[in-house]
């Protein structure tokens, strides 16, 4: 009603006074708020009790050294004042966070847990559901996520279970634990890039079906496509690649023909400066591995005699970016492009962002996924010191 819209609208301004560090705000938002709190309009008593705790969190969050005490039992009482009030529970998570992010973890866990308590008993599906995310973020929170992954890559079943558990509690309820996904995808990376293809994979369907509950539509369909995405690049680890390859020079690139080498394949981006360097870096290495050893280096020819190659895949459809990128001049390693067809090559391969390196063993099997810039660099300087099979006697 307008007496509930004025007095909320009064307690922000208020609210944002203090902020501002208005020296009188303080003054008359006790003396505003403090009747407000046991107004006979319930609505009205709740929105003043939240904004009093707001206040309290502010002051706190202003200071140095805060003192968590009261904001604590504070919490503690208006979840037990209010115990089947949506609109209270909203605004008391909405504060907590706020101390979340403010960077003091045990206050927030001891004002969730304070939550928990209280709407673990309600009848309200809502709260109960609200509860359940509560200490679901409770156990994450106090769980050595990092050892599990560990564990898992070292084969430990157990450890899968505690994983598929933890997916379904980030991604379960209305409210997902969004600042938690990153932590799940990043531990399938981890694994992928690891070699531990196996287990990534598993990982990977236990995120798929977790994801396939959620709610949160935007998020699940972000969810989604990494799933999809790593799914196509696990697919190709342990097989070879058939397919050919349109390159910027208009030629076909063929994997078979890079037979009895290692394949570096970098897919970079102009977007993405960093692939742009990578490839440069990787360029300059596989020259310097030729000249040490007063060897020629052709693009495919038959005077190959290092150990490994390097092929760029271009994200872009531009047929210009290439060659622009390059001084006008196309490098002598091969520069797979999609351009002119419908083919989308970061799709075809389940690669989403540049850079990313994919390692094919000299049998033409897809050894590696996801490696990481300083692994390449490692192996690449470990094959420079080695020749090729096809060079010995």
């Amino acid at each position: 009603d307008q007496r509930f819209a004025a007095v909320t609208a009064k307690l922000d301004a208020l609210l944002g006074l203090i902020a501002a560090g208005d020296a009188g705000a303080k003054q008359e938002f006790r003396e505003f708020a403090d009747p407000l709190a046991n107004d006979p309009h319930q609505r009205i008593m709740e929105a003043a009790s939240v904004a009093q705790l707001f206040a309290d969190v502010n002051s706190q969050l202003g200071v140095k050294a805060p003192k968590w005490d009261s904001v604590i039992r504070a919490t503690k009482a208006l979840s037990l004042r209010f115990p089947e009030s949506i609109d209270v529970a909203i605004e008391l998570n909405s504060i907590a966070e706020k101390v979340l992010q403010a960077g003091h973890r045990d206050a927030w866990k001891q004002m969730l847990e304070a939550q928990a308590a209280v709407y673990s008993r309600s009848t309200h599906r809502r709260l109960a559901e609200m509860a359940q995310i509560q200490r679901t973020r409770l156990g994450l929170a106090s769980m050595d996520f990092d050892g599990i992954v560990n564990r898992i890559a070292d084969g430990e079943s157990a450890a899968v279970a505690e994983f598929d558990e933890l997916t379904r509690g980030v991604l379960a309820g209305p409210n997902p634990d969004t600042a938690a996904i990153p932590r799940l995808i990043a531990a399938i990376d981890w694994l992928e890039s690891g070699r531990h293809f196996d287990r990534a994979r598993k990982l990977n369907e236990s995120l798929a079906a977790s994801a396939a509950r959620m709610s949160e539509t935007a998020i699940r369909e972000t969810i989604e496509r990494n799933v999809a995405a790593r799914t196509t690049r696990l697919a190709l680890a342990g097989q070879t690649i058939n397919s050919e390859m349109p390159l910027a020079n208009g030629e076909t690139l063929e994997f078979s023909s890079y037979t009895g080498r290692h394949l570096v394949v970098v897919f970079w981006s102009p977007a993405q400066p960093a692939s742009v360097d990578l490839i440069r870096e990787i360029a300059e290495s596989r020259g310097a591995a030729d000249t040490s050893r007063g060897e020629t280096h052709t693009s495919r020819g038959e005077t190959h005699k290092s150990a490994w190659e390097l092929v760029a895949i271009c994200l872009s459809k531009n047929a210009n970016i290439p060659r622009t990128l390059f001084g006008g001049e196309l490098p002598e390693w091969p520069i797979v492009i999609s351009t002119g067809t419908d083919r989308d090559l970061g799709e075809e391969f389940g690669v989403v962002a540049a850079p990313h390196v994919m390692i094919i063993n000299p049998s033409g099997i897809v050894e590696a996924t996801l490696v990481p810039p300083a692994i390449v660099k490692a192996q690449i300087r470990e094959w420079s010191d080695k020749p090729s099979k096809s060079d010995c006697p």
